[in-house]
C-alpha cells in the first residue's frame, strides 16, 4: 500500500509506524504508487492510499486486502480528527470562570469502510471513498457554561479575632479558592489545605484541644472547614467524614461545626454527580464566604439546629498561685453549660417541602469554672 497525496504533517509519524507494522505483520510488497502498479485506491479525509496487485488476496473465493484489519486501523489513525472538549476553570485573579470553546471531530467508520472495500474489490470497482462522520465533544461550550451556577454559599464572621487568627483563615481560604472537584471524586480538606505548620504559612492562635482553648499553630482553620462543610451540605454534596468540636463554637450553630486537624481529623465530601463542581472562597478580615458552583440543582436545602439538652459543669477547678496572698482568689475562667444538639437538613423541591433529614447528634462539653488560689504569706513589717 502506498499513500499518494495530501496528508497533514501531524499524521506523518503515526503513518510511518503503521506502515512498519504492516511490513512486519504482512509479508506483502508495498509499492510506490504509479499508473502501472496501482490497481485499487482508498480515499479518506483528503488522503489517498494506493494498493498493487500483490497486496490483494483471495480468501474462499472472495477478494480482500491482505491484513485488511491492520490496513483499516492504519487509515483510521492516519485520518481521524479527534473532537476537542470545552473546558471550564475558575480564575482566582479575575474572580470569574474561564471557558474555552469546543470543536467537533471527524472519523471514518472502520467496519463500514472494510465492507465497502471488499464489496468494491469483488465488483471490479477501482476506488472507494470513505465516508466521514462528525464526532461530538464530551463537553460543549454551552454545557461548560451551565457548570457555573452557584449551588450554595455559606458565610461566617470573625471580625473580633486576633490578627494571627485572621491570617490563618485567609491562608486556608486561599488554598481552597478555585479548587475543582471532579465528577464522582472525593474532596479532602487536609490534602487540599495541607498541614497546619509555620512552613505552610500558618501562625499561632487559639485552638481547642482536649476540651481546652490553648495556643496552637493554625488556630482559626476550623472556622474555614466549618464554613466549607455547611456550603457542601447546602449544595447537595455527600459528606463522607466530619468531626464535631469538644466545645461549642461561637461562629456556627451546634451540630453544624466541622473540626479538623492535620493528622487524624479531616473533612471529606464526595461529588456524586457526572459534572465537576468548584469551590470559591473569600476572606476579607470580617466575613468568610465559601460558595460551591456547578450544575444548577433541583433541590434546595435548609439547615436546622435543635438543642435537645444541657450539660452542666461538674466541678470548680482550682490552681495554686504563688503571686497571690493566701486567702486571695481570682476567677480566670467562667463556668459555661455544654449542650446536646441535633442537626437537620430540610429538603425542598421548589417551594415544596420534601423531607427532613437528621444528619447528626452532638454533645458539647461544659466548661468548668477555674479559680487561682493564693499561696503567698503576707509579709509583716
Amino acid at each position: 500500500m502506498a499513500k499518494i497525496i495530501n496528508f497533514e504533517t501531524k499524521y506523518l509519524k503515526r503513518t510511518a509506524i503503521f506502515l512498519v507494522l504492516v511490513l512486519f505483520l504482512c509479508p506483502i510488497k508495498i509499492t510506490t504508487a504509479n499508473a502501472n502498479s496501482s490497481v485499487f485506491e482508498i480515499q479518506a479525509n483528503n488522503a489517498r492510499y494506493s494498493f498493487c496487485e500483490a497486496e490483494i488476496a483471495t480468501v474462499n473465493g472472495i477478494k480482500t486486502l491482505k491484513c485488511i484489519d491492520d490496513v483499516i486501523d492504519g487509515i483510521y489513525l492516519d485520518t481521524v480528527i479527534h473532537p476537542i472538549d470545552a473546558s471550564v476553570t475558575y480564575n482566582v485573579e479575575s474572580c470569574s470562570f474561564d471557558i474555552t470553546s469546543d470543536k467537533t471531530g471527524l472519523e471514518i467508520n472502520k467496519n463500514e469502510l472494510k465492507s465497502e472495500v471488499i464489496k468494491a474489490l469483488n465488483s471490479n470497482v477501482k476506488k472507494v471513498t470513505a465516508k466521514l462522520y462528525t464526532t461530538l465533544p464530551a463537553l460543549t461550550k454551552t454545557e461548560a457554561e451551565s457548570l457555573t451556577n452557584m449551588r450554595s454559599r455559606f458565610t461566617t464572621y470573625y471580625s473580633n479575632s486576633i490578627e494571627n487568627r485572621k491570617h490563618n483563615i485567609l491562608v486556608a481560604a486561599n488554598k481552597l479558592n478555585g479548587i475543582k472537584i471532579e465528577p464522582y471524586n472525593e474532596f479532602s480538606f487536609n490534602q487540599t489545605v495541607g498541614a497546619r505548620t509555620e512552613e505552610n504559612g500558618f501562625k499561632m492562635a487559639k485552638i481547642i484541644l482536649n476540651g481546652e482553648f490553648i495556643d496552637g499553630v493554625g488556630g482559626g482553620v476550623c472556622q474555614v472547614s466549618t464554613t466549607l462543610y455547611n456550603s457542601a451540605l447546602l449544595s447537595g454534596l455527600k459528606i463522607t467524614e466530619h468531626h464535631s468540636h469538644s466545645l461549642e463554637v461561637s461562629y456556627v450553630e451546634p451540630s453544624f461545626d466541622a473540626m479538623v486537624n492535620s493528622y487524624s481529623s479531616d473533612l471529606k465530601f464526595k461529588n456524586e454527580t457526572p459534572y465537576p463542581m468548584f469551590i470559591v472562597a473569600k476572606a476579607d478580615g470580617n466575613a468568610l464566604s465559601i460558595a460551591i458552583y456547578g450544575k444548577k440543582q433541583v433541590e434546595r436545602y435548609e439547615r436546622v439546629s435543635v438543642i435537645t439538652g444541657e450539660i452542666t459543669p461538674t466541678t470548680i477547678e482550682t490552681e495554686e498561685d504563688a503571686t497571690l496572698l493566701k486567702g486571695q482568689t481570682v476567677e480566670v475562667r467562667k463556668a459555661k453549660n455544654g449542650v446536646k444538639s441535633e442537626g437537620y437538613l430540610i429538603v425542598y423541591n421548589g417551594e415544596t417541602r420534601v423531607k427532613n433529614v437528621k444528619i447528626r447528634s452532638d454533645n458539647y462539653k461544659a466548661i468548668n469554672q477555674k479559680i487561682l488560689v493564693g499561696t503567698a504569706e503576707q509579709k509583716v513589717e
